[in-house]
């Protein structure tokens, strides 16, 4: 059982949702309240503004050659690629800090050669997948059964620019149709 002062919330320890501007005294609340105001205050390990949303470039690296994008390879010996130990410190700050889902994006985040641990790191500190952006050419059944094994339902954005204008576009012959099928 916890003390009459252990229930009591002071303003500072509210979510940003909950503030109110006129709140300036504790308030008190009952254990149960208690416990699911901590469960959702999980970001004040870091003593953040809640965001509960965050984006991963876990790679500048690409597999095309778009003429409109910094991440071409024809530049990749210019950009990099998030190491595994620094992208599970990532995903252990993003959970303490009550991080709820992510967008994973590039350059072509297929590319990255740990990308399936980088998915199954998110879900098993329990953060969804919520967006995958890719350009499609290496989308395959396996990464979308892992994505069903992990109970991860994510929008899939894939980067088309038009019938007959794609293979151009990205600088890479057959492009079009390898994204149309993944598609």
């Amino acid at each position: 059982m916890l003390r009459e002062e252990e229930l009591l919330v002071s303003y500072r320890d509210l979510p940003f949702a909950l503030k109110k501007a006129n709140m300036t005294e504790a308030i008190p609340i009952s254990e149960e309240e208690f416990s699911a105001l901590k469960r959702t205050m999980r970001h004040i390990a870091f003593d953040n503004m809640y965001m509960p949303h965050m984006y991963v470039q876990v790679t500048g690296h690409c597999n095309f050659n778009c003429l409109h994008c910094f991440a071409a390879k024809d530049n990749n010996p210019r950009v990099s690629e998030i190491s595994m130990e620094n992208m599970v410190r990532l995903m252990d700050m993003a959970r303490d800090c009550g991080i709820c889902s992510v967008g994973i994006t590039g350059g072509e985040p297929m590319v990255h050669p740990q990308i399936r641990e980088i998915i199954r790191g998110f879900a098993e500190r329990g953060i969804a997948v919520a967006y995958f952006f890719t350009n499609g050419y290496l989308l395959s059944q396996d990464i979308l059964d892992l994505f069903r094994e992990l109970n991860q339902d994510p929008l899939i954005w894939v980067s088309f620019d038009g019938i007959g204008t794609h293979d151009v576009m990205r600088g890479v012959p057959g492009a079009e149709n390898a994204t149309l099928k993944a598609l």
